[in-house]
């Protein structure tokens, strides 16, 4: 059968879901060609309004085994110790802790906080978080994904039946589950490193800062950047760039004098030809003709 401790609950505020769940594999059960990557343990935890402070100052150990340890917030936020400072996760985000660590918990009885967790040992774990490029002590963004709790869910149940070759099916959910989190680890750092292209653009969409600066900036081949763009704006940069100076065109051309070379400079475009035929290109009108419908019809409306 599986071990499963239940955590007495708060007395200050008593639920049936302040508890812990842990499902432990049997080492009598590892097949031999796994010793290189298994899973040693996994569970869920809902602490409700409990208070759980702990610190393993050498890593987590369970009798002579030292394993690597991954915790997976899907409920609230709360204080997390490392082995160089407290950080604070919230759900949605990941950490692992390789072993031997200096490790901790410090939940509050606010926190109300839930997470999936998992232990996982073996000889070739190391290079298996090098090649997946997923760092230690590192918090990761992931989101809240079905996918990944279905994992989690899939191994729980998995060590806690222990039907035959368990240990093997719960191996090869373990690196199921670890690239899948590499994937969307990935994802996210995609989004957000686009999403601040973005940004930069529609503030200083006058700045003529290269496509290629953009890219390196932002870690990404220039043909690589240039899709990933595209996917988040339907968009090149470059014509979003033009788009949102068009638009500003529009708003000097009605409530300024300047003229359409002062525009042109104004907006970054270093020909006024230009600026005016991708105007007319967008609009059917020149600049001045757009200017000159728009003073008509205020003179209209006034009158």
């Amino acid at each position: 059968m599986f071990n499963e401790k239940n955590f007495p609950v708060s007395e200050k505020n008593p639920t049936s879901r302040d508890i812990i769940h842990i499902y432990q594999s049997n080492p009598n059960d590892i097949v031999a060609s796994l010793s290189d990557c298994m899973v040693t343990e996994c569970g869920f935890s809902d602490f409700g309004a409990r208070k759980y402070h702990l610190i393993r100052e050498q890593g987590r150990r369970a009798g002579d085994i030292t394993d690597w340890h991954m915790i997976y917030l899907v409920k609230n936020s709360s204080t997390f110790i490392t082995s160089q400072e407290e950080i604070c996760m919230k759900a949605g985000e990941l950490i692992f802790i390789p072993p031997n660590t200096r490790h901790g918990y410090k939940i509050e009885e606010t926190d109300l906080v839930a997470y999936y967790w998992i232990h996982f040992m073996g000889d070739k774990i190391d290079l298996l978080m090098q090649d997946l490029h997923l760092e230690t002590e590192t918090v990761y963004s992931i989101g809240l994904s079905a996918g990944v709790t279905r994992i989690f869910d899939l191994i729980i149940g998995e060590l806690q039946t222990k039907n035959l070759h368990y240990s093997v099916v719960s191996t090869g959910l373990l690196i199921q589950l670890l690239s899948v989190i590499a994937q969307k680890k990935s994802s996210f750092l995609q989004a957000s490193s686009i999403k601040r292209v973005i940004t930069a653009i529609q503030t200083e969409y006058y700045a003529n800062t290269s496509v290629e600066e953009y890219a390196k900036n932002s870690g990404y081949s220039k043909y690589h950047f240039i899709r990933l763009f595209k996917e988040a704006t339907g968009q090149t940069p470059v014509d979003y760039r033009i788009r949102l100076r068009l638009d500003n065109a529009c708003s000097l051309l009605r409530s300024t004098s300047y003229s359409m070379h002062e525009i042109s400079e104004v907006l970054g475009f270093s020909d006024p030809a230009y600026f005016s035929r991708l105007f007319k290109k967008r609009f059917g009108k020149s600049p001045q003709s757009y200017r000159n419908e728009f003073e008509v019809n205020d003179k209209t409306q006034s009158e």
